[in-house]
């Protein structure tokens, strides 16, 4: 018997339906289906499983929602090779190709090995403190460094392989993969990246500088973010899933991660008219 995974949106009764046609249209195809234990106690289908054995006990993923819902199973994924289906059910859905009207024939194109499969670059990213240097976790968009509750500016000073690159006084910093930079990155005034692209982007975000503009870097060099100046208890967040307080004199460290995340696209899949679509681009030709 072959397995899957599957993640839905929380708190979403739209994508809990949908998620029992799926572990139903997976059954009747002698294909088993695990869930996390309180998304299959939702939905009464599937088997139950912690979150490391729906890792390792899947032949690939599949999520009901949007791009967050994709985003919490990457996180989940950690570097772990196996391909995520995206069902698009929120809004934008940059990372989830898949229209719920198409879910079966998305579902079936997997199962024969007809999709193909894009590996998006990911980004490690530590917390180095006076106590030594931590795991933080591994980000598919973004790395963000914001201030806190009150409105005032932090200080960071920016190094790329050790250089200075420059001391930003600004709302915030976010360093995005190509992926990435269709979220957090472009609200910010950051540029649009393909996603094949080996590169990283730095963005400020509100600089007191008004000639501070984002930074594309390779992919492969290391960017270390120290915070000089604290302002509010900023906040270091990973994909908006994950994060942590960050004090004075810390030094986030951001590098390309081993693995990539490994997504399936749709059949016919034109990054541009993508781009035209989500953004609302007019396609017409002069």
């Amino acid at each position: 018997m072959r397995t899957i995974g599957l993640i839905y949106k929380r708190n979403n009764s739209a994508a809990a339906e949908a998620a029992r046609r799926v572990v139903d249209w997976f059954a009747h195809r002698d294909t088993e289906t695990l869930l996390t234990p309180g998304q299959q106690r939702t939905i009464g289908r599937g088997t139950a499983v912690e979150e490391p054995e729906l890792v390792s006990g899947s032949e690939f993923l599949v999520t009901l929602g949007g791009d967050g819902t994709l985003l919490h199973a990457a996180g989940i994924l950690r570097e772990n090779p196996v391909p995520i289906l995206g069902v698009n059910m929120g809004r934008l859905g940059f990372l989830t190709p898949f229209p719920e009207e198409d879910l079966e024939v998305a579902l079936t194109a997997a199962l024969e090995g007809r999709l193909e499969i894009q590996q998006r670059m990911r980004l490690a990213v530590r917390l180095r403190r006076s106590g030594g240097e931590e795991d933080i976790g591994i980000a598919t968009n973004d790395a963000v460094i914001s201030q806190g509750a009150m409105a005032r500016l932090l200080e960071l000073e920016a190094r790329q392989n050790g250089q200075l690159i420059t001391n930003y006084r600004a709302d915030g910093l976010i360093v995005s993969t190509p992926t990435g930079s269709t979220a957090y990155n472009l609200s910010a005034g950051g540029p649009l990246l393909t996603p094949g692209l080996a590169a990283v982007c730095v963005t400020p975000i509100c600089p007191h500088t008004l000639t501070n503009r984002s930074l594309v870097m390779p992919a492969d060099c290391v960017i270390t973010v120290q915070i000089v100046d604290t302002g509010d208890k900023p906040y270091l967040t990973i994909d908006g899933q994950q994060g942590c307080t960050l004090h004075a004199d810390d030094v986030v460290v951001i590098a390309r991660a081993e693995a990539a995340l490994p997504l399936y696209q749709a059949l016919s899949v034109d990054i541009f008219e993508l781009m035209r679509s989500k953004l609302s681009w007019s396609g017409s030709a002069g």
